[in-house]
């Protein structure tokens, strides 16, 4: 196993790098708008903004975390609203992914699974980067 680990990035290493890259690029070619600025108006996240002020109002004002708020529902917990946590150890892990902008990351996260899931099946670099690419990417945009 630890040759065939080897191997693969001996041989593979600037591969691998360009293949980031420019799957990081085709992210942000496919959502260029995202970096002018522009951004779909939703309204789930009006809605929670709505729902987490009281949470945000509580933690400016006494510095402290509300587990439970009342606006909502009757009342809710918070852990869907932005409630922060002291041993949270994965937010650190969400902000390296989240370096590209609006829903460019989710497209790049997409490749990578992609890529990463097709490494050991396929043998052809170039089948490897399309992979289903021309049958996939039309169902992108129907959902």
């Amino acid at each position: 196993m630890k040759n065939l680990i080897s191997t693969i990035f001996s041989k593979l290493d600037y591969q691998h790098l360009l293949v980031l890259v420019g799957f990081a690029l085709l992210s942000l070619v496919l959502f260029y708008p995202v970096l002018q600025g522009k951004e779909l108006l939703q309204s789930d996240s009006v809605q929670y903004a709505g729902m987490a002020r009281q949470l945000q109002e509580e933690r400016q004002a006494n510095g402290e975390e509300l587990y439970w708020i009342d606006n909502a529902f009757g009342g809710m917990p918070t852990y869907q609203l932005g409630a922060k946590y002291s041993f949270d150890v994965l937010t650190p892990v969400h902000k390296v992914i989240r370096l590209l902008p609006g829903p460019t990351f989710l497209m790049f996260l997409y490749f990578l699974g992609a890529y990463v899931f097709l490494f050991p099946f396929v043998f052809l670099f170039h089948t490897l980067l399309l992979g289903r690419w021309p049958t996939d990417f039309p169902r992108i945009f129907l959902l």
